[in-house]
């Protein structure tokens, strides 16, 4: 998944559809610092409000479906 640009970034931006990262951790049941290093290697799409990272839920929610079936957390570099 690849980070929004302001050239594809939709006109209106509901804030239900985006999570803070301590949300995402939650939801994941993970610690934050694992939730910023996913956004950073661009396993979940991320963007920038004043300055703080926020998460799209769909991918936090697709993310957690996908990997909890594996039953594994995806390796990270």
């Amino acid at each position: 998944m690849s980070k929004e640009t302001p050239e594809n970034l939709p006109a209106t931006i509901r804030l239900a559809d985006w999570l803070t990262v301590e949300q995402a951790a939650e939801i994941l049941g993970v610690n934050r610092g694992w939730v910023y290093k996913l956004g950073k290697a661009g396993c979940l799409k991320t963007i920038r409000v004043f300055g703080r990272m926020v998460f799209s839920r769909k991918d936090v929610m697709d993310w957690l479906e996908h990997h909890s079936r594996r039953g594994q957390r995806e390796k990270l570099q």
